[in-house]
């Protein structure tokens, strides 16, 4: 759920697609299945009562400031992360090893762009939130805790949110299970449309047993953590067919969350689409990482302006532009908009190709 548990909101029951995540909130329990989308489902939120453009804008403004004053709550931990990571790289290239056994050993960003390049790492980088938010610490609605893994349409996982409905029932799907001990869903032969998860932690792991094909895998890190591990020794296939709703095999609504990709060694994933990879609102200026001998196909790994956003209009003087009917003037923007406003560094990340655009095809496979 999304939306300021200050606040009254009346819920319409159907779905819009809008790219205006701001003024929008993002619901998919009110769904009966996943969401099939290509911009999140939302909720049209309206104040009861705003009869008044200045009332309307009184309580706009008293909102943003105190999201803005959560939002700096909740990410208390991220420049320590930053500093971590940054300090684990500089002794990293010393072979000093700060953190223990599993630490970042590559440099930040590929150096090689004449060949594919990668982020090759004996040792995945140690990150904060590995588990799910199971005690709904960073649940965005305030009643419970918000993690879930759902496949086409069957949540095997969920947090209290979902479960305390009446009308809710957990669902087995045939080749896929979860490991709660272990943070680990292992997809075994696997054929499906999608997979949508929330608030997994940055300890997510995606175990590949035999051949698994999918349309889709879309994560969320909801300012905690979204990242996923490819792991076992199987294959899986992102978007072969061309029918992703998304565009992309795999993406990434990091949301200001340190999450990052990361391939073990002994797997292959092949992702496709116009693109392939997105992973957005990162935290992270290296988001994809594979661990050795892993090889990568379609291009560099790194971090561009390559994604637009909505963000408010503002003045001069970084005053919210408001239109004639009271309401918050959207205009597009970019990662460094959103960086500014946030008051963090974030990052899109992707495999680029040679234009420097997110590649339409990548393939991580372990060395030959």
């Amino acid at each position: 759920m999304r939306f300021h548990k200050e606040d009254e909101f009346h819920f319409d029951p159907d779905l819009e697609f809008t790219d205006k995540s701001k003024e929008h909130v993002y619901a998919p329990e009110f769904k009966e299945n996943c969401p099939e989308y290509q911009l999140p489902p939302v909720y049209r939120a309206e104040k009861r009562g705003a009869a008044a453009v200045a009332v309307k804008r009184a309580d706009e403004d008293a909102a943003r400031e105190e999201k803005k004053h959560q939002l700096l709550k909740k990410l208390l931990f991220i420049p320590v992360a930053s500093v971590v990571a940054a300090v684990s790289v500089i002794f990293a290239s010393m072979n000093i090893d700060l953190l223990g056994t599993d630490f970042l050993m590559s440099s930040v960003s590929p150096s090689t762009p004449s060949t594919p390049g990668s982020s090759s790492v004996s040792g995945f980088p140690t990150l904060p939130n590995l588990d799910p938010d199971f005690a709904g610490k960073y649940a965005w609605s305030g009643y419970g805790s918000e993690e879930y893994i759902c496949i086409d349409g069957a949540y095997i996982l969920a947090g209290t949110v979902y479960t305390d409905m009446a009308s809710f029932q957990l669902k087995t799907v045939d080749g896929a299970s979860y490991d709660k001990t272990k943070n680990t869903l292992t997809l075994t032969n696997f054929t499906g449309s999608y997979i949508d998860t929330n608030l997994m932690g940055n300890g997510f792991k995606i175990e590949l047993v035999g051949d698994n094909y999918i349309d889709y895998i879309r994560i969320w890190g909801a300012m905690y953590g979204g990242s996923v591990t490819f792991t076992g020794s199987g294959t899986l296939k992102l978007n072969s067919y061309g029918k992703s709703p998304l565009g992309a095999g795999l993406w990434l609504e990091c949301e200001q969350s340190p999450s990052a990709v990361m391939i073990d060694k002994d797997a292959t994933v092949e992702v496709y689409g116009s693109k392939a990879i997105i992973i957005t609102q990162t935290t992270l200026p290296t988001a994809i990482y594979m661990r050795s001998p892993v090889t990568v196909t379609g291009g560099e790994c790194g971090s561009g302006d390559f994604m637009s956003y909505s963000v408010y209009a503002k003045d001069a003087n970084g005053n919210v532009i408001y239109d004639e009917n009271g309401n918050p003037q959207i205009v597009e923007g970019t990662i460094k908009d959103i960086s500014k406003e946030a008051g963090m560094d974030l990052y899109d990340y992707s495999v680029l190709d040679e234009n420097g655009q997110p590649a339409t095809a990548v393939i991580f496979k372990p060395a030959s």
